[in-house]
């Protein structure tokens, strides 16, 4: 699919869901219509696995775990669009196809809506960003037609998600696992807080798991390493390669079915994690 057409159809989705009433079934539907088949090229199962150190992001490179010592980040355009184009280097080496990747996540996360909301994790409020939550709380809840816990919470996640160069939450990984065909990596660099570092580190499934394709890497970073370190709050995201002159057995993560019940948590502590979760815009 072209670029223009590609975001002409992300405005049109945008617009659908900014009504106040809509429906997850509306939303279903709405997504059925489009044809994913023809968003991105047919062969997307050869990814880029390894790269060298030319393009590399210095500031991320400085909040890169000690684990991954012997990979690398590399610059992705901060311009609200740096998710999908770090997906984009990783499947195709440039940034060209981030609006046909977010135009394909968006229409698996519609068409396959009530498949997530029955996840375990997307009952819990730490994975949708402020915006959403702050909406519903000003009285602009409605009544849900398939009785999710989150589902206002979820369409409304979808809604901020589908603009061009709007940043993406931890809903995204979930999205791009399944269209990509294979786990995705989310990387969160260490923090001093324990829970942090065990929800937003882990290796995300795609819904169907059956082309058994490695795996790949996006962390969440800053522009500013020295503020990342500060507050902790990430508002960039860059992809993470094997470097090519090394070759070793990198560590495995928990697999997302290993989810952490955050109802098990004090209401103090997850307030904390939920100050770290908001990604600032960038």
């Amino acid at each position: 699919m072209e670029y223009i057409t590609a975001t002409n159809t992300l405005h049109s989705i945008f617009h659908f869901l900014y009504r106040n009433d809509i429906t997850l079934s509306e939303v279903i539907n709405y997504g059925a219509q489009f044809d994913s088949t023809c968003i991105l090229p047919n062969n997307i199962d050869f990814i880029n696995e390894e790269w060298d150190d030319d393009g590399q992001d210095y500031e991320a490179m400085k909040l890169l775990p000690e684990k991954h010592k012997n990979y690398v980040c590399i610059r992705s355009t901060p311009d609200g669009n740096c998710f999908f184009n770090s997906a984009s280097l990783i499947v195709f080496g440039n940034e060209n196809f981030n609006i046909q990747l977010r135009l394909a996540v968006m229409i698996e996360l519609m068409v396959h809506a009530q498949f997530y909301l029955q996840q375990k994790i997307f009952e819990q409020e730490i994975i949708y960003r402020d915006e959403a939550l702050d909406y519903l709380d000003s009285g602009n809840r409605t009544t849900s037609n398939h009785n999710f816990k989150k589902e206002r919470e979820y369409i409304l996640e979808l809604k901020l998600m589908c603009k061009p160069y709007s940043w993406s939450s931890m809903v995204a990984f979930f999205g791009l696992a399944s269209v990509l065909h294979r786990p995705i990596e989310s990387l969160f660099p260490s923090t001093n807080n324990k829970f942090m570092n065990q929800i937003y580190n882990r290796v995300i499934l795609p819904r169907h798991n059956t082309k058994n394709l490695s795996q790949c890497i996006i962390m969440w970073s800053s522009c500013s390493a020295e503020q990342f370190q500060i507050s902790y709050q990430a508002n960039h995201f860059v992809p993470v390669f094997r470097k090519k002159k090394n070759n070793f057995i990198r560590e495995s993560l928990p697999l997302q079915n290993n989810f952490i019940d955050l109802t098990t948590f004090q209401d103090d502590k997850l307030s904390v994690i939920q100050d770290y979760l908001s990604v600032a815009k960038e």
